[in-house]
């Protein structure tokens, strides 16, 4: 409950400030990819404002605007709907945060999905089966090691089950970090494929 809670704040909040406000969002542009990694300690728990730009695909020059929630995984999480809880060996450290977002990401021709039986739906807020998932990756070899990813709507986002890269869902590679602000690419995280190009973000509240 506490957690729906909070998700209904920040959709308020948003309409409120609307993305302008939160930030320069003509500034909101595609950034190189990094030389080094990005510092995941920087991506904190709260509520951000996120723009999405598509590049290519079905709706290419379309964007979205929406918001996304962050909070810190725990060892104590268990799933809202079917109880279960995470896999005993997770490595929390690879997956330090979890979320949801909503936003009309079919505007911008992301492959989700969000009648699939498995994958979970991006405004999921069940820590076990999150909308949004943070990792550490490694195994990119476009990027350095410890990159951010947050995977939305993909089966990669099963605690309770080891990862997967097929079905639904897209990754937002976080190329740069300003203060408050975040920027990088997104693309598909599976095997539907569709839309890709760049995005923004801001942490609007705690």
């Amino acid at each position: 409950m506490k957690r729906s809670m909070r998700w209904s704040k920040v959709v308020v909040l948003a309409l409120v400030l609307g993305f302008g406000a939160g930030a320069d969002a003509s500034a909101c542009g595609p950034v190189p990819r990094p030389s080094s990694g990005i510092d995941a300690r920087l991506l904190l728990p709260g509520n951000y404002t996120i723009r999405l730009v598509a590049t290519r695909g079905s709706k290419a020059e379309h964007e979205a605007v929406g918001t996304l929630w962050l909070e810190r995984t725990s060892r104590g999480d268990k799933s809202i709907l079917t109880g279960q809880r995470p896999l005993p060996d997770e490595d929390l450290a690879k997956i330090p945060l979890f979320g949801a977002l909503t936003a009309d990401l079919r505007a911008v021709g992301a492959p989700v999905a969000s009648d699939d039986r498995n994958a979970p739906d991006p405004t999921s807020t069940d820590p076990v089966r999150p909308g949004v998932l943070v990792h550490l990756v490694d195994w990119d070899r476009d990027y350095p090691r410890g990159t951010v990813v947050l995977t939305v709507g993909s089966l990669s986002n099963l605690r309770s089950e080891a990862g997967w890269l097929d079905g639904p869902g897209i990754g937002l590679w976080i190329h740069e970090v300003s203060e408050r602000d975040f920027s990088g690419r997104w693309d598909r995280w599976g095997i539907l494929s569709d839309g890709e190009g760049y995005f923004c973000m801001r942490r609007i509240s705690p």
